[in-house]
């Protein structure tokens, strides 16, 4: 088995490393593919090819897959994303939310939905995590959930190597599904898409020549550290737009400490200082959970006719629906300022919305976390977001 260290900070400008994985038996005749996803760049080495139990690989910034196979059988897959070393040039930034993909693994350690330990131990952290959500409680890294970093992701392999049609992905597919997506339509257009990961601990900064035209945080993106929340605003306060293709957005803080994610805030409240609902105008609550709806184009913004009145409707799987499994509401206060684009068409009601601030920036959120992987299973909610690009690029 193979596995990436530090595989949410990697970067074009050094080389990526792959490691045999240390906590598994050694397999004969192992072979690594890895695939650039969107320029179909495929690298392939062998177990033969390990010095002192790494190999290294050069390359170009994207989004890639890699698969292990063992004597011809699939062993593990995965995926990776290796960050722009320069954003000069890209008019649309691509952000993988690599906190949440970690959140969710349980390889061999916790998870955040995850303990390892004796019944005591899982049942006294399990409660202790769900007093904290309730009470939007901000605990010390010492008691906070840690979740190790460098490890296989066995949750993010089960996601990509999912074929059934009733299941709805909100990591691996989903992040793919939204940059195809985005890549027709930029290949379209004649633009350039600069890559980058929700991880880090000193935020990236922009030069007038490097300011992208459009931020689009794709795939599930639930765990925000702090600097990535003080990042986006400082993007929305240059006049940037942001598009949100997901939902639950920036419910939980988290902090990253050497190779290990510490979860403080299991639930944070709409209030909160750098809450994503100062961007979008929306936060999650559970009313509605799991609840798949088609949408409804009802936008009179749009300098253009959208393609599709209706959109979800070509199969009664769920996954093809664009609304439901956890979604945002509009805040009270947001009300009046919000704009909607699209609704849901089921009894809980979900928006595809628009914010506008003080500074120019204009904040487009989907809402739900099944929206991202429907843009590639509905070919009408794939239409009705790259109607709306051209004009969240202007």
């Amino acid at each position: 088995m193979v596995y990436i260290p530090n595989h949410w900070k990697l970067c074009a400008s050094q080389p990526v490393s792959f490691l045999l994985d240390p906590y598994t038996s050694s397999f004969t005749h192992v072979t690594v593919s890895v695939i650039n996803v969107v320029i179909s760049q495929i690298h392939t080495f062998h177990a033969t090819d390990f010095n002192d139990g790494a190999y290294t690989l050069a390359m170009s910034p994207g989004l890639y897959i890699y698969s292990v196979f063992s004597s011809g059988e699939l062993l593990y897959t995965s995926s990776f994303l290796v960050s722009s070393s320069d954003f000069t040039g890209s008019d649309i930034l691509f952000v993988s939310p690599q906190a949440t993909f970690a959140a969710y693994n349980n390889y061999l350690s916790n998870s955040n939905y995850y303990v390892y330990g004796n019944w005591l131990h899982k049942f006294t952290r399990r409660n202790f995590d769900i007093i904290c959500s309730k009470l939007s409680l901000n605990v010390p890294l010492s008691i906070a959930r840690e979740i190790k970093l460098n490890r296989l992701n066995l949750r993010l392999h089960n996601d990509l190597v999912c074929t059934d049609p009733c299941e709805s992905s909100h990591l691996g597919q989903a992040e793919l599904s939204a940059l195809l997506c985005l890549q027709e339509f930029s290949a379209s257009s004649a633009l350039k898409i600069g890559y980058i990961s929700d991880c880090f601990s000193t935020s990236p900064r922009f030069t007038k020549l490097s300011l992208p035209k459009l931020v689009v945080i794709a795939g599930h993106s639930e765990y925000w550290s702090r600097p990535y929340r003080h990042w986006l605003h400082y993007l929305k306060d240059l006049g940037i737009n942001l598009l949100f293709l997901s939902g639950n957005t920036g419910f939980r803080g988290i902090t990253i400490v050497g190779n290990s994610l510490y979860v403080y805030a299991q639930g944070l409240p709409p209030h909160s200082p750098y809450s994503s609902s100062l961007l979008t105008g929306c936060y999650y609550n559970s009313n509605g959970y799991m609840t798949f709806s088609n949408g409804v184009n009802i936008s009179s913004l749009s300098p253009f006719n959208l393609r599709h009145n209706h959109f979800g409707y070509e199969s009664h799987f769920e996954s093809f629906k664009p609304f439901g499994h956890e979604t945002d509401k509009p805040l009270p206060r947001f009300l009046k300022k919000i704009i909607v684009h699209a609704a849901s068409t089921g009894k809980t009601p979900c928006y595809f919305t628009q914010l506008d601030h003080a500074s120019g920036s204009s904040v487009f959120s989907a809402n739900s976390v099944s929206f991202s992987h429907s843009l590639s299973l509905s070919p009408s909610t794939k239409s009705f977001l790259i109607d709306l690009l051209p004009f969240m690029l202007s």
